[in-house]
């Protein structure tokens, strides 16, 4: 994957992003409607 985006895996299995940058990115994203997998 060429997407350098990172997310902190919690033990309940969600994603979060670990830092602000990638929160903006997924938001920029999903307000685009990519879907992320």
């Amino acid at each position: 994957m060429a997407h350098e985006l990172q997310l902190i895996k919690q033990s309940s299995g969600i994603l979060i992003p670990a830092t602000p940058e990638t929160s903006e990115i997924l938001q920029s994203k999903i307000k685009l409607g990519a879907v992320l997998v």
